[in-house]
């Protein structure tokens, strides 16, 4: 299919008009949207981790930030003593996070899925890489408090 002038295989690519209101046809075609050194924490309900048989979200895998130990984000609540939270796994149980995460960065032109912004372009150019950060079990309506904000800073030493 093609989407703003660039050919992208992906499924539901002609679904996603935001990228055309937000110019990304002159972002990808310049090469200005792509590198795994851009590190974009998703503070949200998290991302699918495949916590369920279904493995991690195929349009965010590639994408999807390694501590070096299998750790792909941290789970606020879980460090808060929510019963049935896990600090080292920020699994979406409501999909929010992980529908936000697609649109910034979900692998473009790879047959799967969406086009995300900063995702990369299929195997030719590394996508940003997806830091999930589990704020809560609901659908986010507020901003995290300079508590939450704290507490991800030192998880993640920044």
């Amino acid at each position: 299919m093609e989407l703003l002038g660039i050919n992208t295989n992906d499924t539901y690519a002609s679904t996603s008009w935001g990228l055309e209101k937000i110019g990304m046809n002159q972002v990808w075609a310049g090469q200005l949207a792509y590198g795994d050194s851009v590190k974009v924490a998703v503070l949200d309900s998290g991302i699918d981790l495949g916590v369920t048989p279904y493995g991690i979200h195929p349009d965010l895998e590639n994408n999807l930030w390694d501590d070096g130990n299998g750790v792909h984000g941290y789970n606020v609540l879980g460090a808060l003593g929510f019963l049935g939270e896990n600090i080292n796994i920020p699994q979406d149980d409501v999909g929010h996070g992980t529908h936000v995460a697609g649109i910034v960065g979900a692998s473009t032109n790879n047959s799967i899925g969406v086009a995300g912004v900063a995702g990369g372009w299929g195997s030719v150019t590394p996508g940003c890489t997806l830091m999930p950060v589990r704020i809560s079990k609901f659908l986010p309506s507020a901003r995290p408090s300079g508590f939450i904000l704290r507490r991800v800073c030192n998880a993640f030493r920044v």
